[in-house]
């Protein structure tokens, strides 16, 4: 094997040349993507679902079957003079001032988060300027989907469908 010996003037023009070809490969790996003929466009963004309508009858009263009426059947004081019983409850929520605060509405279609029902469900009721605990009463609070559905079903309007 020979030994090559490079002067100073060999390894500057090497240097020189393998500085040229990666410019050069830089300059031909960034021209597609500048160039306006072969410029790919971005595909669009994908929209949101538009949510589901809520049906208050399928959805919602379910629920109030399964964790509030057994409490809340019948008109008295014990139970806020509140019925969730099925075809009483719709008429007994939506628009209707709150026991606990008269100056709020059980249900204020439109708006959950002014809606008296979803801070009793989720414990925030004194903060909402109510009172008593947190319903269910004496019971397992309703699931983060449940509390998420009743305030979607407000949010759209609080339907009687």
């Amino acid at each position: 094997m020979e030994t090559v010996i490079l002067t100073q003037e060999h390894r500057t023009r090497i240097s020189l040349t393998i500085l040229s070809l990666i410019l050069a490969l830089s300059v031909l790996l960034a021209v597609p993507a500048c160039s306006s003929g072969s410029k790919t466009p971005a595909p669009a963004p994908t929209p949101t679902p538009a949510p589901a309508t809520i049906s208050f009858s399928k959805d919602v009263q379910p629920i109030f079957n399964n964790h509030c009426v057994t409490c809340h059947q019948g008109q008295g004081p014990e139970q806020s003079n509140l019925t969730l019983e099925p075809r009483l409850s719709y008429n007994n929520l939506v628009s209707m001032a709150s026991t606990g605060n008269p100056a709020v509405m059980r249900v204020k279609a439109g708006a959950a988060g002014d809606s008296y029902l979803i801070a009793k469900v989720t414990g925030t009721q004194v903060a909402a300027g109510g009172m008593g605990a947190q319903m269910p009463y004496n019971a397992a609070p309703l699931s983060q989907a449940q509390i998420d559905l009743i305030s979607q079903w407000i949010k759209q309007g609080a339907l009687n469908n």
